[in-house]
């Protein structure tokens, strides 16, 4: 496994610029390959805090799907082998903002998107923002980068975090999260970091990971073996926080908590 295989190779330098300058380690869930092909062109924009629904794995014969947000029900072959279940109930859990009528310029108060309704469009099924609300400014919802892990090298095994809301959402970050967001999304020239890392959501999962280094290395974790290992060893044994269990949580200063 190459780091080209789990993020952008474009970005690489951002992260490591970000990694240093911060003096921080950004471990990045892997991304699917298909969705770099949307980074930087018009019309496309990463999925938000407030759609919870997955993106396909792959394209399905004629249809650009892969590294897109799509309604499973119009694609369920497009998710590669993802439990559907769950694949369904992310959907369903984004509907609150997804506007399902036709035949409007403007979206409705607390609507944001629209699916891709036109089976001769090449994202036939894709789900997408409309800007201001005007149904025509349309931005396909592509895959955003999932920050991991965002850790202090000053004191990595310490984990803390406040818990807040965004865009009507449950959201927990650390404390390094907002500079070293704005740095790489400025220099990405697009905002594909939109939320908090998981290790503030959930235990360790079994997925690649890639770990930026503030002295300048670039580490890939193939599995949950890995990342615990690399918590252990070179975070300090650092621990995941699952948000599902806050009494696992102390008070650490105002309203930040840590594990």
């Amino acid at each position: 496994m190459q780091p080209a295989d789990l993020i952008d190779p474009r970005h690489t330098r951002v992260f490591l610029l970000a990694a240093k300058h911060f003096q921080v380690y950004i471990l990045v869930r892997g991304a699917n390959p298909l969705a770099f092909r949307f980074y930087g062109q018009p019309g496309y924009y990463p999925k938000r805090l407030d759609i919870k629904a997955k993106t396909a794995k792959i394209d399905v014969g004629r249809y650009v799907l892969g590294g897109l947000v799509v309604s499973p029900y119009i694609h369920p072959g497009a998710f590669g082998g993802r439990d559907m279940q769950g694949v369904k109930k992310n959907w369903e859990e984004s509907l609150s903002v997804i506007h399902s009528g036709e035949g409007r310029m403007y979206l409705p108060a607390g609507k944001h998107y629209m699916v891709e309704m036109d089976p001769n469009h090449k994202h036939y099924g894709v789900l997408y923002l409309c800007k201001s609300g005007l149904t025509t400014h349309k931005q396909y919802i592509c895959s955003d980068y999932d920050l991991y892990g965002l850790i202090s090298a000053k004191a990595p095994g310490v984990h803390e975090f406040v818990m807040e809301e965004r865009l009507g959402n449950k959201h927990v970050r650390t404390p390094e999260l907002l500079d070293v967001q704005v740095f790489l999304n400025r220099h990405f020239g697009l905002p594909l970091i939109q939320h908090g890392a998981q290790e503030s959501y959930l235990s360790h999962q079994d997925e690649p990971v890639i770990a930026f280094e503030p002295g300048g290395g670039v580490v890939i974790l193939e599995g949950k073996a890995a990342i615990e290992a690399y918590y252990a060893n070179k975070l300090g044994g650092r621990k995941a926080f699952d948000s599902k269990h806050p009494e696992a949580a102390q008070p650490s200063r105002g309203l930040w908590k840590k594990t």
